[in-house]
């Protein structure tokens, strides 16, 4: 069978199953736990890592993207994507929780406000990495997939100028769908402690766990444990953490070294800042 045709039968699939959660929408529970940042921090090995949990019954697909580009499309929409409750009552062992990892909620202006009023209750898990390699690896994902023509240099020289209008256009019109604004923010999604700041101004800061992508790696047994122990589900571990084989760009080499420089200069109020947050929560 071609590839085509495993695809297209795979798209009907995922189609059929959302079409059949929505019509039985209200029996399926909003999630407990999202991931909810950051864009090429390891985000999806964590969530198969945690899909894997015996007590964890996750959402049809991990990114949903409910809190940015498809909140208009309605409650009922992304209820669609969890499991029926059901499902979650018949669980054998310990109840079960649900969740999803859409790692672009963090840098979304509305998603917090959006968040906050729809799921009171929810733990948030956020996953930060060096923003620089972030910016880098982000770069590169770009490169890859045919999204970006310029360097990254010349991509960080112009970040402003290609996201600025977006920005902008977002803040005052929630539905806009800013596409430049998310595929071309290398440096903006690197201001942690705005958005983290932005979060808590509409979220008490008991409901976050901030973990680094590089506790991750070194600390995979503790990092994990935290994790389960936040979202509530007995401790476990996988047989093998994805984040041993994961790709997440790699590090910061091929950054020309001016370029390097001026991120760490930009970044560096940000960083400061970022500690005194972290060490007051």
């Amino acid at each position: 069978m071609s590839s085509l045709v495993v695809r297209s039968v795979d798209r009907l699939r995922a189609e059929g199953r959302l079409a059949w959660g929505r019509l039985t929408a209200s029996g399926r529970p909003l999630p407990d736990f999202l991931v909810i940042g950051v864009q090429r921090a390891g985000t999806t090995s964590l969530f198969r890592d945690l899909k894997r949990h015996p007590q964890v019954i996750a959402a049809s697909t991990k990114e949903v993207h409910y809190f940015d580009y498809h909140h208009g499309r309605g409650q009922g929409w992304y209820r669609a994507h969890f499991p029926h409750r059901r499902t979650l009552v018949a669980h054998p062992g310990a109840p079960p929780v649900t969740g999803e990892a859409t790692p672009n909620y963090l840098f979304h202006p509305h998603a917090p406000r959006w968040v906050g009023t729809e799921l009171p209750q929810a733990r948030l898990i956020v996953v930060l990495r060096d923003p620089v390699q972030r910016a880098y690896s982000h770069w590169k994902l770009n490169r890859r997939i045919g999204l970006e023509d310029l360097s990254f240099s010349e991509a960080v020289e112009r970040e402003e100028e290609r996201i600025g209008p977006d920005r902008r256009l977002l803040e005052a019109d929630p539905a806009y769908p800013a596409y430049d604004l998310f595929r071309f923010s290398y440096a903006a999604r690197g201001t942690y402690a705005a958005q983290l700041e932005r979060w808590h101004a509409a979220i008490p800061r008991e409901r976050f766990l901030v973990v680094r992508s590089e506790d991750l790696r070194a600390s995979p047994d503790a990092t994990f444990a935290q994790i389960t122990d936040f979202i509530g589900v007995s401790r476990w571990r996988p047989p093998e953490f994805s984040h041993a084989h994961a790709s997440t760009g790699g590090g910061g080499e091929g950054i020309p070294e001016p370029t390097r420089q001026r991120l760490e200069r930009y970044f560096e109020p940000h960083q400061r800042r970022l500690t005194e947050l972290l060490d007051a929560t």
